[in-house]
């Protein structure tokens, strides 16, 4: 009897060596935690090369409304653009905390926010990311990335209705009214025709009232019809127009000029067609609290 209970034990202790050890995660799961805060330490600093080292050579970045970014040197490049549109739009990322992640043996993941910050530090969008992380030679580095944000998407292009006619309601309109990018918060549009992004386009553009567009110029000449309350028109030199409802005006291309929609009256709307893609330069400087560039998703 003592003889089997004696072989029986002897072997549930060998079988017990034989079993795999549990993984102990909590050293590597705080590892890949601790790569967004560098991430956004480096993107602020205008290091691209930084930011792409943290990348593995296959590394793959889907950023939103962007073709999908594949490799190391393809990634360095993508993030140098972005800083630089990041910069001037006078924005910042501040990464939040960490909020999840998760180690199997070489593969992690990880999940979290962060906020755009303006010169002021104030919010102006935040938005959230997923990440995959694969260790090798002992460091764990970024294959797949992927964000977005939490502000609406940028204005789908309209189909050309040249060959039949068309009507877009005001509901239609309202509805799809998005921030206008680089612009100041209060400043929307809503397309009827054509993509902004690509060439000639019609928008509805609403401006809140007391909200100024600073001094700039685009591309394209414009022309437009007031629809709603007073926008005040200025020039450098000194001369100013308002566009009232029914009101007809043209701007040259490249002609300096502000807007301002009156304080004490209603949003300010206005129809307005560009012959060109749209694009902004400023002459003053950009405003303070500007709306986010489109992300697409």
């Amino acid at each position: 009897m003592f003889k089997y209970v004696a072989v029986l034990a002897t072997a549930l202790v060998v079988l017990a060596a034989c079993q795999p050890n549990a993984q102990d995660t909590a050293a590597d799961v705080a590892a890949i935690k601790a790569v967004p805060p560098v991430w956004f330490d480096l993107y602020n600093s205008g290091d691209a090369d930084g930011v792409a080292a943290l990348y593995a050579e296959d590394g793959v970045i889907f950023a939103p409304g962007a073709p999908v970014v594949v490799g190391r040197a393809a990634i360095r490049d993508f993030i140098a653009s972005f800083m630089e549109d990041t910069k001037a739009a006078g924005l910042a990322f501040k990464g939040d905390e960490v909020a999840d992640g998760a180690v199997e043996g070489d593969m992690g993941w990880i999940s979290g926010s962060f906020s755009v910050i303006d010169s002021s530090g104030t919010t102006v969008d935040t938005d959230k990311y997923l990440a995959v992380l694969r260790r090798t030679n002992g460091q764990w580095q970024l294959i797949r990335d992927r964000w977005n944000s939490d502000l609406p998407t940028a204005p789908a292009p309209r189909p050309d209705y040249a060959a039949e006619p068309t009507m877009i309601s005001a509901a239609a309109v309202s509805a799809e009214y998005v921030p206008v990018a680089g612009f100041p918060q209060g400043a929307d549009l809503s397309v009827v025709y054509g993509d902004p992004s690509a060439g000639a386009f019609e928008m509805y553009f609403r401006l809140q009232p007391g909200v100024r567009v600073p001094m700039h110029f685009h591309t394209s000449a414009e022309r437009s019809v007031g629809i709603q309350g007073t926008i005040t028109m200025e020039y450098q030199d000194g001369s100013k127009a308002d566009i009232r409802p029914g009101n007809y005006m043209f701007i040259p291309s490249k002609m300096p000029h502000a807007a301002t929609c009156l304080a004490a009256g209603p949003a300010c709307i206005a129809y307005f067609y560009f012959d060109q893609a749209f694009d902004v330069t400023w002459v003053e400087d950009p405003p303070e609290n500007p709306n986010p560039m489109p992300t697409g998703s």
